[in-house]
């Protein structure tokens, strides 16, 4: 007996006890079921390697069709969780929860038709609370769900490193206000140990009191993509031809504000691999070229003055570290372009050994060749 059998089964010893009458004779709730597996279908995504679906279910009702449900509403929703559930397992998916379904009426919706909203809420939906110490220099998350540190590295720059304890991630963040004062961008990296679970690249937009609507996706890659490093794009953003060039801040290894630098990447691609030539790196101003090798979710380099690899998502995120040979240093690079592809903010904190010795960060804005 198939998932779609065993809930017409429930649903009938449902109607079986009195409520048949309800209905009309029409298994109408099968149609519910219909169209959560199509939802479910349509919005795969992955993680870590695996597939997931989402967990949250609102399904909306024109109000005449969900008094029908009245009697059993409370059973009918358990059922179309359980077979939800049942649904992601056959098809080789997980949940990042348990699955919660909730019928909802809405004055719109002529009777028949049905919308749904769905959403995953799982490791980064929570309840609890945390303390904040702010120190001038840095900011100590003190739990109980957060625990860590932060670094306002300028008034659009702040970088962290935290444990949150009800999801058992380690998350390395950084998160920056663009030159509008109206978007911000984000990057979160979450492990376990040393194993990288998550990459989430955030880019968020303000709205004021008198915004109306409801914000569009501007977010995420569908499971579709999960084949394809361009998430959908058509080119890897970070990897077109051209440069990269503007004026980054720098800071000391006191955090101290120094001279700012013109920097500048020209990147030219060809076939898997490509060539970046940096000038303008404030703790290694000489010139310096890099020939990668990329499969489009990491790059890699040949040997020579600077070696090191990074790991790319969606095609407009990186992180990485790369050894400078010749003043010995070592930079650990993050980097994320917006969705139009005309920016990106950098982030490079700079190291000799595992003392940290200085930061260079901002916005570069791109050149096509």
């Amino acid at each position: 007996m198939n998932v779609l059998q065993r809930l017409e089964t429930a649903l009938t010893r449902l109607l079986e006890d009195g409520l048949g009458g309800l209905l009309g004779a029409r298994l109408e709730p099968v149609e519910i079921a219909h169209r959560l597996a199509d939802y479910m279908t349509d919005h795969r995504t992955i993680a870590a390697g695996r597939r997931y679906v989402p967990n949250v279910y609102r399904v909306y009702l024109a109000p005449r069709t969900l008094e029908r449900f009245a009697g059993f509403r409370g059973k009918l929703q358990e059922e179309l969780a359980a077979y939800a559930e049942q649904c992601a397992r056959e098809r080789n998916c997980a949940m990042v929860g348990r699955a919660h379904v909730e019928l909802l009426p809405d004055a719109t919706l002529k009777p028949g038709r049905i919308r749904i909203d769905l959403s995953f809420i799982g490791p980064f939906k929570f309840a609890g609370h945390y303390f904040i110490e702010d120190r001038k220099t840095e900011r100590l998350y003190q739990g109980p769900v957060n625990v860590g540190y932060a670094e306002p590295l300028s008034d659009t720059l702040v970088d962290s490193n935290s444990y949150w304890a009800a999801t058992g991630f380690s998350q390395r963040f950084f998160l920056m206000v663009l030159p509008d004062g109206q978007r911000q961008v984000s990057m979160a990296q979450l492990s376990r140990g040393d194993q990288l679970i998550y990459t989430v690249v955030g880019e968020n937009v303000r709205v004021d009191d008198a915004f109306e609507g409801i914000p569009g996706l501007v977010n995420g890659s569908a499971f579709d993509f999960a084949s394809d490093p361009t998430a959908g794009r058509g080119e890897i953003l970070l990897h077109r031809q051209g440069v990269w060039r503007g004026t980054l801040s720098v800071l000391d290894e006191a955090m101290q504000e120094m001279p700012a630098v013109e920097y500048a990447e020209s990147i030219a691609p060809a076939a898997n691999r490509l060539e970046m030539t940096i000038t303008g790196a404030a703790f290694d101003p000489q010139p310096a070229t890099v020939e990668l090798t990329t499969n489009g979710y990491q790059a890699w380099s040949a040997p020579g003055e600077v070696v090191g690899s990074y790991n790319l998502c969606g095609g407009r995120a990186l992180s990485g570290h790369f050894q400078h040979l010749r003043p010995a240093l070592r930079v650990w690079r993050r980097e994320v372009v917006t969705h139009e592809g005309d920016q990106k903010v950098v982030v490079h904190l700079w190291y000799r050994g595992g003392q940290r010795i200085g930061a260079q960060f901002g916005i570069l804005r791109f050149e096509p060749a």
